[in-house]
């Protein structure tokens, strides 16, 4: 559960902030009963949800669509699973909808290849994107360019078809003004209230009052998408700076 056993991230701190006056369903992005086992950022834990509508709190409600067998299992092109797969996570959606009588709701999403499917599934009244990243920059040969190609071309949609974008920084706003010029930028924050009731002590690094300068920092999660080669031949070669990585 996010809520719960996971990293908060960006979205979820944004539909927490927004049950505080207004009904929100938090709709995660759908995994199969595998991939918890496959992917670090996941744990055991995320199989006691998929499938599940949940109530978090405030006027928060939660669904964890659950994909019965991964896109890549024998046939699934043959037989058009993904098509199939969407659909009937599309019907359930709808019925939670309905369960919460929503009436021409507010769609926020964030890139994502199964997010770009939700225009116009719940009637809408406008849709707001949270974009986070460049993803038209160029990436690794490792990467599939057929479907690579495919998310771009979705995620394209996902720009016009916005009626409100947000970006968290002036640099990445800079980046999209080439296809629009209204993104409004909405900073990375820390919600201080988290760590108000915390026992942890917290105490000033003192060792790095010694530490060789400059020092470059990062703090936020340590995913897949950070280029650890890069921090290794940096490091490898400057042997008089500091690179300090503070997350999880």
């Amino acid at each position: 559960d996010p809520w719960k056993h996971n990293t908060w991230r960006r979205r979820h701190n944004v539909a927490w902030n927004l049950s505080k006056n207004h009904r929100v369903l938090f709709v995660e992005p759908p995994l199969t009963v595998f991939q918890p086992f496959r992917e670090t950022q996941l744990n055991w834990r995320h199989l006691l949800n998929l499938g599940r509508f949940k109530y978090q709190g405030r006027n928060l409600y939660s669904y964890f669509p659950v994909r019965l067998f991964p896109l890549s299992f024998p046939g699934s092109k043959r037989f058009n699973y993904y098509e199939i797969d969407k659909q009937r996570t599309f019907n359930t959606l709808n019925k939670i909808v309905k369960k919460l009588e929503f009436k021409n709701p507010i769609l926020w999403i964030f890139p994502d290849n199964y997010q770009y499917h939700y225009y116009g599934l719940f009637n809408e009244k406008i849709v707001v994107v949270d974009w986070y990243d460049d993803f038209f920059a160029p990436t690794s040969q490792q990467v599939d360019v057929k479907s690579l190609n495919q998310t771009r071309k979705k995620l394209s949609v996902m720009l016009k078809k916005a009626d409100i974008m947000f970006t968290p920084s002036f640099e990445m706003k800079d980046i999209l003004a080439k296809y629009r010029k209204d993104v409004r930028v909405i900073s990375h924050g820390v919600d201080t209230n988290l760590y108000k009731d915390s026992n942890e002590s917290f105490h000033p690094i003192a060792s790095l009052e010694k530490v060789g300068k400059p020092i470059l920092c990062y703090l936020g999660t340590m995913i897949t998408k950070i280029d650890f080669e890069l921090l290794m031949y940096m490091a490898t070669n400057n042997p008089n700076w500091t690179l300090l990585l503070i997350g999880k």
